[in-house]
């Protein structure tokens, strides 16, 4: 849940906006040239590696089975039960961030100026960067934090890419 800068409106944002295993593809919402971040933390997580996922209502006898296409589907996750799972696009949404949160991740913490060409990066926006090892990733920024000094405002990003 987003909330916009200036209106009283709120914005429900995926998880995922696009599937982790698309991530290293997809066209980036911000690209930041090598040398502007500074890598503060690196986190790697090792996750289970899904490839589908039962699904059901709380209320509902409906059930909901899910796949990553291109995969034989034998790897399922624990079953998904949940009182917002009454429709087929529900299902398929939910699919989407329980499959794409599996496998190896790393959480970096990235610090950088506020830049004019990108102001305050938000968290739900796929950022592409250079790591501190020099490997370019592209990931979710999934939390910011702003710190204005006296000739400088950083930020300090929290993002999640996959391998």
């Amino acid at each position: 849940v987003q909330p916009h800068d200036t209106d009283a409106v709120l914005r429900i944002l995926p998880g995922y906006p696009v599937r982790s295993w698309e991530l290293a593809s997809a066209t980036p919402d911000i690209e930041l040239p090598p040398g502007i971040a500074t890598v503060e933390e690196v986190e790697w997580v090792n996750k289970p590696v899904y490839d589908a996922l039962y699904m059901q209502g709380e209320q509902s006898n409906a059930l909901y089975y899910r796949k990553r296409a291109g995969t034989a589907g034998d790897k399922p996750a624990p079953m998904a039960v949940h009182a917002l799972l009454v429709h087929a696009d529900a299902a398929a949404q939910r699919a989407i961030a329980e499959l794409s949160d599996t496998g190896r991740q790393v959480a970096q913490k990235l610090t950088l100026p506020v830049l004019p060409q990108t102001g305050i990066i938000r968290p739900g926006q796929l950022l592409r960067y250079t790591d501190d090892a020099d490997v370019v990733r592209t990931g979710v920024v999934r939390g910011v934090g702003v710190q204005a000094g006296a000739a400088r405002i950083e930020q300090t990003l929290e993002v999640q890419a996959h391998e």
